[in-house]
């Protein structure tokens, strides 16, 4: 009798503690006891739409991820391939350093240097830089770039700093006008900025996702060039590696993979 009562405890024990299972696979969440009503269920498996939040805290904390993802020199290594027989292999390659704060529409702003480079089958098709320019000591205020051809001004920017996503959450980021140059004379073309969170294989990181929608001056009917860059990060903002995104290279919309560091 004695030896029946530990065992039991020893399973009642084993069940208190035991760690729900969630398959990324097959989007199944194994709980090892549910009490419903007073009646105690093991093992009970649910299938689950998407998951809310990352780490139980309510989820991902925006605030932190640009701070961190400009805390130093990151280097980008994407690669992609089009529809073409035999397939053009590309590979883009993305710099980015913390730089001198400077002035930007009167503003004294922080910087970031940008440098790009893109190869089709081992051939440079080109190498590209530019500055882009946040409110001095917020990165999640973008107000503008200049270069890769064109010199931007953002607006509209309505990300609070201590704003939270969830798992499949989408809100608008801000918006700029694409100039030739800071003359601001000649609008090359408008574009729209869009941030969501979305779930990676590993349920405990989430892609933070920005797209941009151009609309080119006049043609607001038809579909725009899209780019959208996704970075893997947990909870905290914490950057973990992996990159994905839809690059537009010679006007064709590619689906590129790569990681940072």
């Amino acid at each position: 009798m004695k030896k029946c009562f530990i065992s039991l405890a020893m399973l009642s024990i084993t069940n208190i503690y035991a760690t729900d299972l969630y398959n990324s696979s097959n989007a199944q969440l194994t709980i090892p006891s549910v009490n419903v009503s007073g009646t105690n269920y093991n093992n009970v498996v649910i299938t689950v739409g998407k998951v809310i939040n990352i780490g139980g805290t309510g989820g991902f904390a925006l605030q932190n991820f640009l701070a961190n993802l400009y805390s130093k020199t990151r280097k980008t290594v994407l690669t992609a391939q089009d529809s073409a027989t035999p397939p053009n292999q590309y590979v883009i390659t993305q710099t980015l350093t913390p730089g001198n704060d400077t002035i930007f529409e009167n503003k004294t702003v922080n910087t970031i240097d940008v440098t790009l480079s893109a190869t089709m089958n081992g051939a440079l098709l080109g190498t590209f830089s530019a500055q882009y320019y946040y409110t001095k000591g917020n990165f999640n205020s973008q107000v503008g770039v200049n270069g890769f051809g064109s010199y931007k001004v953002y607006s509209n920017n309505v990300l609070p700093i201590n704003d939270r996503l969830n798992i499949g959450d989408f809100l608008f980021l801000n918006s700029s006008f694409s100039y030739k140059d800071s003359t601001k004379k000649s609008i090359n073309n408008y574009s729209v900025y869009y941030l969501s969170l979305e779930q990676s294989s590993d349920a405990n990181s989430a892609y933070l996702c920005t797209t941009e929608n151009q609309i080119e001056p006049g043609d607001v009917n038809t579909i725009p060039p899209v780019n959208k860059q996704c970075y893997q990060v947990d909870n905290n903002g914490t950057l973990l590696g992996s990159v994905n995104g839809l690059m537009n290279i010679n006007n064709t919309n590619l689906y590129a993979t790569g990681t940072i560091k």
